[in-house]
């Protein structure tokens, strides 16, 4: 009796595992759950002399999704911070394929202004890509070279 709950346990022990190795290989988790995320920042132009801000990004959403899509970046600017949102629910493309975007970011109460030439010195700005959908969710943040 107490050998047959042993090896009762073991087997679904071995079959669980079995099944919880195969999951990934299985095509409905490949679609929902994707290797690495293609949903990334790519660069910052100013615009009307820093009042705002043009953000270029690159995404990947699944066909008949409709993603929410937040741009945010932030620079210190003066003795302040210049900062500014921008929110896209759905207008995106969404087929399969990568694409990339651009997106105005509206500078706050200060305005953005160039970066210097190195990514990390006074002037860059702080870009977060925020990308939510049916099918999941990405976040990229990374410092942007704000080009004239």
């Amino acid at each position: 009796m107490f050998r047959r709950k042993w090896l009762t346990a073991g087997l679904a022990l071995l079959v669980g595992g079995g099944l919880a190795a195969a999951t990934p290989a299985l095509a409905d988790v490949g679609i929902t759950s994707p290797p690495g995320s293609p949903d990334t920042l790519v660069s910052a132009q100013l615009l009307s002399k820093g009042a705002a801000a043009l953000v270029t990004f690159r995404y990947l959403c699944q066909p008949g999704d409709s993603p929410s899509t937040q741009v945010t970046l932030t620079q210190k600017s003066g003795n302040g911070i210049a900062t500014g949102t921008t929110f896209l629910t759905p207008a995106l493309n969404c087929d399969g394929l990568p694409h990339t975007a651009q997106v105005d970011v509206v500078a706050g109460e200060n305005f953005f202004s160039p970066s210097g030439s190195k990514p990390f010195s006074t002037g860059a700005a702080y870009g977060q890509l925020f990308f939510n959908s049916f099918f999941g969710s990405s976040y990229d943040a990374r410092n942007l070279t704000l080009k004239k």
